[in-house]
Parts: C-alpha cells; structure tokens; sequence
C-alpha cells in the first residue's frame, strides 16, 4: 500500500534535488537511412526539454522540445565515401551520433544527459571482420544492370544478407569462419574472416611470425597511444564497440585495464588496422586509416586526399576491366608499391578486385617510424631513370614514381618516351624538398594532401604557361614536319605521339602510321612505326620531357626554354 508521506517527502527531496536528466539508451547499429526515436520520458522534475545535437553527421531532429524526439539517420553514402572500386566497406567515427538532452524545471534549474546512436561500428574494411558487427559490401560502378548478391555462411551461422539487390548490402557475422560474398552478376568474389579480438592475441599466436614488424612499430606513435577518456578511446584502443561482442578493449579489459596478451588492445595495435579474422588481410586503400583520421576538421587529411587525383586508379582503367597492367602496379596501385618497397617489383597485373590507388599506406609505413612522417622513402633516392638524389626530403618519396621512368640514353634507343618525368624538371632547380613545398606545404600554397599547389605559386604557374605553350607549339609543328617525310600502308606522317610506352609516328587521323586497317591496333603483320633515325627520336624525347610533365614549364621554366627554344630546333 503507498505510503503518502513517502510519496510527499520523496516529491520535496526532488525538488531540492532539481530536475534529473535521462537521454534514454544508447542505441547501438541501428542502420543507415532509418528512423531512430530518442525517449527522455525518464527524466524526472522536468517542465521542458531540449535535445541538440552534438556530434556525427548532421540531421533533423523533429520534436526537439519534447520529452521523446525523431530523427533519420544518414544513408551510407552519405556517411562513407564510396569507391568505385568493388569490396568491403571501411567504417569510421561517421557512422557515430550523439545527442544531448537539456532538462529544466519550474525554478530555472537544469540538467543535461547524453546518448549515442550509431548506423554502424568502426571497421577496417579488411578481410578481417568482428563478430555480431555488421559488416558491409559495396559493388562499387560495376553495377550497371543492378546487383545481385550471395553471401554463403560457415556451418552453425544464422547470418542473413540485407539488401541482397543493392549497392552496398551488408551481414552481420555470428559464428567464427570464413565467409563468402559474391556479387553474381559481376563475378566479383570477396572471402571475409570473422572472429573476436580478445581470441588473437599479439603476433596471432605465434612469437616468431611478424617480429620484424612488431619490433619496428614499437617505436611508432600507434604503440603508445594508449588514451582511454570517453572522447578519444574509440580510437586509442582495439576493437572498443559497447554495441557488439566481439573482444574488443571494452569486453578485454575490464576497467581498462589490458593484461598479458591483451595488453596491445589498450594502444592501436595490428588488429585495429588488419581485423580480428583468423586470417585477416592488410587494407591497401585508406579504410584502416579513415577510421579515425577522416574526422575534419581536427583530422582532414584523408578528406584532403579524396580530392587528390591519386585517390583514383589512372584514367581508362574501369574497375570492370584489368585495373593495372604489368609493369605498372609499382607506382600505379598501393599493393604494387610497398611490394616494390619490399624488394619484390611487380611483374605482372592487378585485377581491379585487389587493386587499390595510391592511398595513405603506400606513403606511409604504419610498421616503421625509421623515417620522419613514417615514410617509406626519405631524404635520398635512385630513380629508375638513374637520378641520385640526395638531401631532397620528404621530396625522395614522389621522386620515386615521377620520374622519367628510364635513362634518356636508352629511352631514346629503345623509342621510349618519358613517363612521369617530373624529377627530372625539378632536380635542377635544387629545391631542399622538391615537390613538397609547393604542393604540401600549406604556408607555401600547397593543397595538403590534395597534392594541388595554388595560392602565389598558382598564379606564377600561369605566368611561365603563357611563355611555354608557344614553344611547346613550335616544337610540335617541328616534329610533324619531320613526320612528314616518312610513310607507310600508303599514308603519310602526320605527327609524333605516345602510345603505351613508345613514341610512334601517326597519320593525320591520330593512327599509329604501322597500322594499315586503321582498327586502332597493330595486328599481326603490321609493325609499329617509330621515329627512324636517333635525332628525331631524341628530340621528340625531349619535346615530351616538357609535355609530360604537365606543368608547362613551371617545374623548370629556364630548362623548359631550352630543351624547346630555337636553338635546340
């Protein structure tokens, strides 16, 4: 039976006390593009309310001045940018909301409680997934007819495919194993292993089997980036996710204390980047490293690099088709250039199913702080097109792949054109850093990791263009002359250009001058033309060291001038 004193004295306890503040449960995967209801009905001593937004991407809250408020949640593509490229999709703090509510009572007191709401958990985008976290595909453009996808579970799973029929569908793993997702109308194929990170322990098991690496990113920044405040743990731990069980920090290390082997789930240790799956694989684009590192403005390199042009593969390779052919993935796919940074050049293609473009950890060595920014090249390089350089920086490291790709002797013996000759441009000018303080460097006017240079450097840019494009002209018209005299399959030359590696002479219609059905290609018994003699190959050698660098003669206006001026003519 009620007791009314009680009830009084509880009721003047109250109101001495103020209002009490309660924002409801946190509300954990609940999906994209769906309605979320936030309940403050239990907030006590309350006359008014007021939800606000604090943090996530931003969206409408209907009933803000009520006890219980709405909103929708942001689709994915609103939250992730997604590749055009085919995979899994890497999750960061995007996906993450959180939601104040204001409380106030008759006597102007107040009282304040928050709630977190999330679309999805933080995850590397790897072949490694954590259990009961859902995890989501993406068809990238491959799609043209639709999609259609299959997910094969190991044996004991419940695990269902959502939205089988879309762009991104997603599942949630249950058991540990490995599991299959094929997007049937592409082919394309993705294997994904599923377990906890509390049952991998450091170096997986097994002592002896990344020792080098471990040992090397002991001395980086991740290796004691042990910060456990509410605002920063999400990133400074392993696997920390309240809304899943699968043996992260939260589950691992009770009070946030981490001992024996799962003392590496406090600081930001392999499985942060590769996964939890018993076999998990690297994440070659910048999934691993958008999880925490793509949250402008406080982070907005990864944003910064999304407008890079090297956020993509190169221009003509759809994800349908080869994505990088052999001899290119090096400088042309992540994957490609730490195995050559590893001692191991390509020698053969990517499938566009594995390739990834050059992204943060094709610079950036997550293992090793040996060198300054954890680059992988720095301070001094040989090119392939044999310029040592030295004391050049951080400068070393784009040297590395913008270069001419081989000495200009044998380029032009071999009718070789140069490829991304920038090095050999800005080396003469003997800049400390080369490219980084023009395009890095943003007290200079460079574009961060938008690799853009603007600001004074832009406008002196168009300045030496306006000289250049003239002679850049001249000396066009002076190898179509040239080209003039040779014939072949009863056409005329017309011109010197580049096709795949070679410089070739064409008709007047662009074709290759050896390729007599004018398909486009040279088939069997037609021979490629290039230039005839060593000073027309030399000199449309170096009407292209200018041409292809793509500046216009900014990186060296005073080479430029002479490599093209009448004098070389």
């Amino acid at each position: 039976m009620r007791n009314p004193a009680l009830a009084i004295a509880l009721a003047a306890l109250g109101a001495s006390c103020g209002p009490r503040a309660d924002a409801g449960r946190d509300q954990w995967q609940v999906g994209f593009d769906v309605e979320v209801t936030l309940d403050g009905s239990r907030s006590r001593g309350a006359r008014s309310f007021a939800w606000q937004q604090v943090a996530g991407p931003k969206v409408v809250l209907a009933g803000a001045d009520q006890s219980v408020a709405h909103l929708k949640t942001r689709p994915l593509g609103d939250v992730v940018a997604l590749s055009e490229y085919p995979g899994p999709v890497a999750m960061g703090q995007g996906a993450l909301y959180r939601f104040r509510l204001t409380v106030r009572d008759g006597g102007g007191r107040q009282a304040s409680a928050e709630t977190t709401v999330t679309s999805a958990s933080p995850v590397p985008g790897t072949g490694g997934v954590p259990l009961d976290t859902d995890a989501y595909m993406n068809g990238g453009l491959a799609g043209d007819d639709g999609f259609a996808w299959k997910l094969t579970a190991p044996e004991g799973s419940h695990a269902v495919l959502q939205g089988a029929a879309s762009r991104t569908p997603h599942f949630r793993p249950d058991v540990r194993g490995v599991y299959t997702v094929l997007e049937e109308k592409s082919g394309y194929n993705f294997f994904l292993w599923s377990g906890r990170y509390d049952n991998v322990p450091k170096d997986c098991g097994r002592t002896d089997c990344h020792a080098r690496e471990d040992q090397a990113w002991q001395l980086t920044k991740h290796a004691h980036a042990a910060r456990h405040q509410p605002e920063c743990v999400r990133c400074h731990s392993v696997g920390f996710d309240p809304g899943a069980q699968n043996g992260g920090f939260d589950e691992a290390c009770p009070g946030g204390q981490c001992v024996g082997d799962k003392a590496v789930l406090g600081v930001v240790h392999c499985l942060a980047c590769h996964g939890p799956g018993f076999r998990s694989a690297a994440n070659y684009a910048e999934g691993s490293c958008a999880q925490c590192h793509d949250a402008p403005p406080k982070y907005s390199k990864v944003a910064e690099w999304r407008q890079a042009k090297m956020a993509r593969l190169s221009v003509g390779l759809e994800p349908k088709v080869q994505a990088v052919t052999g001899g290119c993935p090096d400088c042309h796919s992540s994957q490609g250039f730490v195995r050559w940074m590893k001692g191991k050049p390509a020698t053969r293609g990517l499938g566009p199913t594995y390739a990834a473009p050059i992204a943060c950890p094709t610079c950036h060595d997550p293992h090793s702080a040996e060198r300054p920014h954890q680059l992988r090249v720095y301070g001094q390089v040989t090119t392939r097109s044999g310029l040592v350089l030295e004391g050049v920086g951080a400068g070393a490291l784009c040297a590395t792949c913008h270069n001419a790709g081989r000495p200009r002797e044998q380029a032009v013996r071999e009718r070789r054109a140069p490829h991304a000759p920038q090095a050999e441009l800005v080396q003469a000018r003997h800049e400390p850093d080369l490219c980084v303080t023009c395009h890095v460097q943003k007290d200079h006017g460079g574009g961060g990791h938008t690799f853009a240079a603007g600001g004074a450097q832009a406008v002196k840019a168009h300045e030496v263009r306006a000289r250049i494009e003239p002679l850049l002209a001249a000396a066009r018209d002076e190898l179509a002359r040239r080209a003039s005299a040779i014939r072949a399959c009863g056409r005329r030359g017309a011109g010197i250009e580049v096709r795949g590696e070679f410089m070739v002479v064409v008709d007047a219609s662009g074709h290759d001058l050896g390729d007599c059905n004018q398909n486009g290609q040279i088939d069997a018994g037609e021979t490629s033309v290039r230039p005839p003699d060593d000073a027309l190959a030399a000199r449309a050698y170096d009407y292209f060291l200018i041409e292809r660098d793509k500046s216009f003669g900014y990186h060296n206006p005073e080479l430029a001038e002479k490599i093209l001026g009448p004098s070389q003519r």
